[in-house]
């Protein structure tokens, strides 16, 4: 079987003007603005001079031309697509490129020759003061740059004139292929600069990457500055985004066939939007990706039979739009047979089904409606939120379910839309509906693809909110919103965003949205911290054991594991995916498993709120993953996607871990691994910004067994994840960042641990009662010695100090034997704690 390899052209640039000497080129330039004005007074003369016919007519046709040039006087003498693409001859790409683009590099070229410096640097200087606004939005100034860049060439001398070729040679390749690639209609002095940036040799490259901005970058932000200001501009934006501002009554004209062969609906029209109309308009229409979703409606609807189709996707992803951009193509002719002239109508379901009505009347309006619909031949009707005529259908609604009926009868083409959780919640289990439509599944936009979208949205809201919006406001905000913002799919979920940054700076006073702006807003949003690490926080970080140590004794090795992992998550370190770290802590209770988790979260995440506990000894059936992800049979949401959407950042505590019925703990093979889980309802649950920390008291027993023999440590963390075999599958325990065995609590350690808890008690005293407390060495050491449990590690002393000294105090504050600005010692004595006031504490 022969396979057929694309023949593609042999690409080169080759201008003679490049070949002259400077005289002449100058020459050359200095000829065609004189021509011009001679040709121009020409044509004023003699179209004055209506004596002489001929000389009058002549002038008509010289000004015709001069017209004609103004207009085009930048455009190439051929466009990129004119050129020969499927040779595979040599094929020079010079007349593709624009005069203005041709004159900067000429200019460019000769000053390098007379003042003997880089032919790129003076081209880039060039090229910045022509672009100085797109790298305002870039929040780089374009005087600073030019300092700049004097300096980064300052060791570079000049170039002979075979280089200099080589190099235009060069760049005009490299910007061909960039613009082929755009499929932009000629190479302009934008695609040389953005070659230039992409480089990586040449010093500009390596000063925009010290920017972080790349060649996307800035043919981005030259993107959104073509369209700034201008009466120009806004003619040409109209066809773009004036679909964006639509106008919320119904359109009173309406059209038939071309072919005068449809019938007029005038019921329909009273209760629907047409959607071809603002389409001839150019009101609607503007697309940017979705092709395969696009095609496939098409493909659908040109069907002779089961040719309905339903589009499901989430909020913000682009169905309204498929549609929009449909009844576009269909009024500008630019789709199949089967659909050339239709209308696109939408009916809205609550218009139709209106609670006042009765139904009686819903259903004679339903049928009414069907009737002009299959009478007039030339109807695809548009109906948003389809899930609302099934919902009506369920509660034994005759009207809807006529609407229905009619579906499955054909006679018209249907294009419905509902939302990915009422598919699931309302279609999904309705076959006949089903296999009435076709399912085409509205995924979201590239990030690519929305920042496109967000460059003309942001001139909109420039003038609504009289800002300037940067591009790495643009960006970021793409970027944010599609990682952080759930609730909606990109390109909505970024323009609701950057909607709201620009109103936030307009409130304040400002006239620049700037990243910051960005990313302060979604910091506030989502409570995760997006910006690196700096000042106190950093200084934390750097020293996070020794912070932990103070309320955590005797299990260095976690401290220092979360530590790292930490570290490594707020300098952008970590990988793209997963959670920030995925802990197993194993060991016997009350050896402070738990405690590790409660400390680390109040130091690095503010307070305890911001941990998310779950006792997974209830999850042990398998019917408990409802609780966990929702349940589609009782219409109740998932627990961890409630909680996490509220708390994204944190830690998440799985106490008892073993305990979970092995198809919860399934659950969390993609939790670990991707750091996502998906609910019942398809909606993704994110635990990329969390600690999870499973604890266990599997083989407690064989723990202490190895400590009290002297076992080494390592050994016994060996030997652990092969019994622990016996409670998780490899593939788990595999997906866990480190297993991490907490040893039993020597005496040593209980004795650091009564501190630390005394210390807190006597503290609370003091704040709340105004008490200055202390504990005799007697008390101290018979709390120490109660306390201490080899099995139960320090759960004893902390039921001792809830249960015996706090009772104590109370007792002692409530009988008013204690007062404020009083002194007392905590002191033992025959078997018995008490409580002694002191004129001082010494």
């Amino acid at each position: 079987m022969s396979t057929h390899t694309p023949i593609t052209p042999s690409w080169y640039y080759d201008d003679l003007r490049f070949h002259f000497s400077v005289f002449t080129r100058g020459i050359l330039r200095v000829m065609p603005p004189v021509l011009y004005c001679i040709g121009t007074l020409f044509a004023l003369l003699a179209w004055f001079d209506t004596g002489n016919i001929r000389l009058h007519y002549a002038g008509v046709l010289v000004g015709l031309f001069l017209l004609d040039s103004f207009f085009s006087h930048n455009k190439a003498d051929r466009a990129i697509s004119e050129l020969p693409h499927n040779t595979g001859a040599r094929v020079n790409i010079a007349p593709s490129v624009t005069p203005r683009c041709f004159r900067i590099v000429e200019q460019s070229m000769d000053r390098a020759r007379v003042l003997h410096s880089p032919f790129s640097l003076t081209l880039c200087e060039e090229l910045v003061r022509r672009f100085s606004y797109a790298l305002e939005l870039l929040e780089l100034n374009a005087s600073d740059l030019q300092v700049h860049l004097e300096t980064l060439y300052q060791d570079i001398s000049g170039e002979s004139n075979e280089h200099i070729l080589q190099e235009i040679q060069t760049l005009f390749l490299a910007g061909f292929e960039s613009a082929d690639k755009e499929h932009k209609q000629y190479l302009d002095e934008s695609d040389l600069f953005v070659a230039l940036l992409e480089n990586q040799i040449t010093p500009l490259a390596r000063f925009f990457s010290a920017f972080d901005i790349s060649g996307l970058d800035l043919r981005f932000a030259l993107s959104a500055a073509r369209y700034r200001g201008g009466w120009g501009r806004k003619f040409t934006m109209r066809t773009i985004i004036l679909h964006r501002v639509r106008g919320s009554g119904m359109s009173s004209r309406r059209r038939m066939n071309r072919a005068w062969t449809s019938r007029t609906t005038p019921f329909l029209d009273t209760i629907s939007q047409d959607i071809s109309y603002l389409a001839l308009r150019d009101e609607v229409g503007f697309l940017v990706g979705h092709e395969h979703e696009y095609r496939r409606i098409i493909k659908t609807l040109t069907r002779p039979a089961m040719n309905n189709v339903l589009l499901v996707g989430d909020p913000g992803a682009g169905k309204e739009t498929l549609v929009h951009r449909l009844a576009y193509q269909i009024a500008h002719d630019s789709v199949p047979r089967p659909l050339f002239d239709k209308r696109v109508v939408e009916i809205s379901v609550h218009t139709l089904l209106a609670g006042t009505k009765t139904e009686g009347d819903m259903m004679k309006e339903v049928v009414h409606m069907l009737d002009e619909i299959r009478a007039a031949g030339n109807v695809v009707l548009y109906i948003p939120d389809i899930h609302l005529v099934v919902k009506s259908s369920l509660r034994q609604i005759t009207a809807a379910d006529a609407l229905l009926s009619s579906f499955r009868g054909g006679g018209f083409q249907v294009i419905a839309t509902t939302y990915t959780e009422d598919y699931t919640r309302y279609i999904e289990s309705q076959s006949s509906f089903r296999d009435t439509f076709e399912m085409v599944h509205v995924e979201e936009i590239s990030e690519v693809e929305a920042l496109r979208v967000l460059i003309y949205i942001s001139r909109i809201l420039q003038t609504q909110f009289h800002v300037t919006i940067g591009y790495k406001a643009l960006r970021t905000a793409v970027r944010l919103a599609h990682r952080y913002l759930h609730d909606k799919m990109l390109p909505s979920s970024a323009e609701e965003l950057l909607k709201e940054a620009a109103m936030l700076v307009c409130d304040r006073g400002g006239i620049f949205v700037k990243e910051g702006d960005v990313i302060d807003l979604v910091e506030a949003k989502t409570h995760i911290p997006l910006k690196k690490a700096s000042g106190s926080e950093a200084e934390l970080l750097l020293h996070l054991e020794q912070e932990m140590k103070k309320s955590i004794v005797g299990q260095d090795r976690a401290v220092i594991a979360i530590a790292k992992s930490l570290r490594a998550y707020r300098s952008g370190l970590l990988r793209s995916r997963g959670p920030i770290a995925a802990f197993l802590f194993v060991g016997p209770t009350g050896v402070g498993k738990t405690e590790v988790a409660k400390a680390i979260t109040r130091l690095m995440f503010g307070d305890e709120t911001h941990m998310i506990r779950l006792d997974m000894a209830e999850f042990a059936e398998q019917k408990s993953i409802a609780r966990l992800l929702g349940s589609l049979e009782n219409e109740t949401k998932g627990f961890l996607g409630h909680v996490l959407r509220e708390k994204p950042y944190g830690v998440v505590l799985l106490d008892e871990f073993e305990k979970a019925h092995p198809d919860v703990l399934h659950l969390f093979l993609s939790v670990f691994d991707e750091g996502v889980l998906t609910d019942v309802w398809g909606r993704s649950i994110d635990f990329s910004h969390t600690i999870i920390i499973a604890t266990s008291n599997a083989h407690s027993q064989f723990i202490y067994d190895m400590v009290e023999q002297d076992t080494n440590l390592h050994v016994i963390e060996k030997e652990l994840k092969h019994k622990l075999l016996s409670y998780f599958k490899p593939e788990l325990l595999n997906r866990f960042s480190d297993i991490i065995v907490f040893e039993p609590l020597q005496k040593e350690s209980l004795a650091r641990i009564a501190e630390l808890q005394l210390g807190k008690f006597i503290e609370e005293v003091r704040q709340g009662h105004g008490i200055e407390l202390a504990c005799s060495e007697r008390a101290f050491a018979a709390i120490v010695a109660q306390g201490f449990d080899p099995v139960f590690g320090a759960r004893p002393l902390r039921h001792l100090i809830e249960g015996t000294i706090k009772p104590l105090i109370a007792e002692r504050i409530l009988a008013k034997a204690l007062s404020r600005r009083g002194y007392a010692i905590i002191d033992y004595s025959d078997a018995t704690f008490f409580c002694v006031e002191r004129e001082t504490l010494l």
